[in-house]
């Protein structure tokens, strides 16, 4: 998206296909995900990624992975988001401003809706105790990869170069998954929260930032 310049109508249909093969791709890797909780197949996936996350306990690996968790928390998504937003619209850049507000608005109505539709209960929790919402699909997961994503487009679009712009995407993707990891390894989430999470999130984020920024 960003990665491509002035491009010809050729090109942009070529992105728009691009654009729904992961749109489509996203929903249908989310509904099988759900299906196959449902039916109780993901618990030996379940069960072997927390075991293996949970051999990485210690005290030092605990707290980082506890600031890691807030980075996705819905407070500190609400408030990073209001700045962005805030800033977007005094340097008059309002698509950058929707961009941010509709990834964050959706994260959180399709989060608390799916989380509602299927009521997963949450895992016991390695630390602290679970929190008392639903656990399908990860709202950390969902929101970090909606405002994440959203913030890389957003920074690779102003800078030059390929590699600046491929080193944005890179470390958001790398602060996605780790916040996706801290939620198992904290115990709060069962991986496929976070793989349903990630799904959701890359369907919303892809419809809203082609149809809503990239296009406008």
């Amino acid at each position: 998206m960003p990665l491509l310049g002035k491009d010809s109508s050729r090109t942009r249909g070529a992105l728009l296909l691009g654009v729904l093969t992961i749109i489509v791709g996203a929903v249908f890797a989310f509904a099988w995900l759900a299906d196959e909780m449902l039916e109780g197949d993901t618990r030996a996936f379940d069960g072997a990624v927390r075991g293996w996350a949970h051999g990485f306990a210690a005290p030092a690996m605990t707290s980082g992975m506890q600031a890691v968790s807030r980075l996705g928390s819905v407070a500190v998504l609400t408030i990073a988001g209001v700045v962005v937003v805030a800033v977007s619209l005094y340097r008059r850049r309002k698509r950058d401003a929707v961009l941010v507000t509709a990834a964050l608005a959706g994260s959180a109505v399709l989060g608390s809706a799916l989380k509602y539709a299927f009521q997963r209960t949450r895992p016991i929790a390695f630390v602290d105790a679970s929190p008392v919402s639903f656990s399908f699909p990860s709202g950390h997961a969902l929101g970090a990869f909606c405002f994440y994503g959203a913030m890389a487009l957003i920074l690779s679009a102003q800078v030059r170069g390929r590699v600046a712009q491929v080193g944005i995407h890179a470390a958001a993707f790398g602060l996605i998954v780790l916040i996706g990891f801290s939620r198992i390894y904290l115990g709060v989430h069962y991986p496929s929260d976070v793989v349903a999470g990630y799904a959701v999130a890359a369907a919303w984020l892809w419809a809203v930032a082609y149809f809503g920024w990239y296009e406008r």
